[in-house]
């Protein structure tokens, strides 16, 4: 490859490269954070572990792919990733066909998964069924090839087709903001509900169900005004000419992807610090654990209760709607 056709870039460019570095590890920490917090762990119900782990592996990937191409560049002589080198070097090429891969899957099972939660609250028959199994593991099939899809109109060099990847992309985040609200509200209002419409167990799914849903409300409004603010720095980039001159692509996408990079940290944070039950096994996990008295209940004034068969019987409904299996 001829190093002229590489665009010059002064050191300053340096301090950006490095910026997007730190972010890249810090963004795969935080994932890899909240496998370990969701998607490896029975505090939720199998569907919502699969689609937050089918989440989570996606952004890792696509931090992965993009910061494995942006060396390449680097260790060819240029700073930034560039679409000299993507062309050049097949591994460079490969690994921004994951970066666009994975991006697509993030976006398509972000509107996947607040669709599954609508269906768990709503429809709680169905949604442990064998033949929404099969639907599930469809629908995990169809984002992948969609995704395929995705990235081979991005990667094709057909303007229209790349117009249609970004469009499709923007459509799936607006998209999936109301869904996710209705999925908060329609879990809120079940589980306000009186006792009687419900039993334990199922106010404790909606219990679960509300607080995965509303700590994912806050996580996505993060993340759409992110959005928002790369689509209208994009814009007047391409429209004005705003920051930088036309050919100044590479400048333009590193500054951009700053925000991807810092939108990908933010969100399992969000997710983990908004969850009643993960911020506290999480405060636990970093606090001493304190000595917990099993002698029993106590009145304020230090005297035992001694529970009479009524209470007993709450206690023994309540144990078994809450050691059951998730929703």
């Amino acid at each position: 490859m001829n190093d002229d056709n590489l665009p010059e870039q002064p050191d300053s460019w340096f301090k950006i490269n490095t910026l997007n570095f730190i972010l890249i590890a810090t963004g795969i920490l935080s994932n890899l954070m909240l496998i370990k917090m969701v998607a490896l762990r029975k505090l939720f119900d199998n569907y919502c572990r699969v689609g937050m782990g089918i989440i989570s592996i996606s952004v890792i990937f696509y931090l992965a792919s993009y910061g494995i191409a942006t060396i390449i560049c680097v260790v060819t002589g240029s700073i930034l990733k560039n679409s000299y080198c993507i062309e050049y070097y097949t591994t460079a090429n490969i690994m921004d066909f994951v970066y666009c891969f994975s991006a697509a899957v993030f976006f398509t099972s972000h509107v996947a998964f607040s669709i599954e939660r609508i269906i768990s609250i709503n429809y709680p028959e169905f949604h442990n069924s064998k033949k929404f199994r099969n639907y599930f593991c469809f629908g995990i099939i169809f984002i992948f090839v969609f995704s395929v899809i995705m990235a081979c109109f991005h990667k094709s060099g057909n303007v229209k087709l790349d117009r249609i990847y970004g469009l499709t992309t923007q459509v799936l985040v607006l998209s999936n903001i109301p869904l996710i609200l209705l999925a908060k509200v329609f879990s809120r209002k079940m589980y306000r509900a009186d006792v009687s419409t419900y039993d334990l167990t199922r106010k404790h799914q909606l219990f679960n169900s509300y607080e995965i849903t509303r700590s994912f409300v806050f996580a996505m409004i993060v993340d759409l005004i992110i959005q928002c603010f790369v689509f209208v720095l994009q814009y007047m980039f391409l429209v004005g000419h705003y920051f930088f001159d036309s050919e100044q692509v590479p400048e333009m996408d590193a500054i951009v992807q700053i925000f991807w990079n810092l939108n990908h940290t933010i969100f399992p944070w969000s997710v983990i610090l908004f969850h009643r039950g993960l911020r506290i096994n999480l405060k636990k996990a970093f606090c001493s654990k304190s000595q917990v008295n099993t002698s029993g209940m106590t009145s304020f004034d230090g005297q035992r209760i001694v529970p009479n068969p009524t209470q007993n019987e709450c206690f023994e409904q309540m144990k078994a709607a809450w050691t059951q299996e998730k929703f």
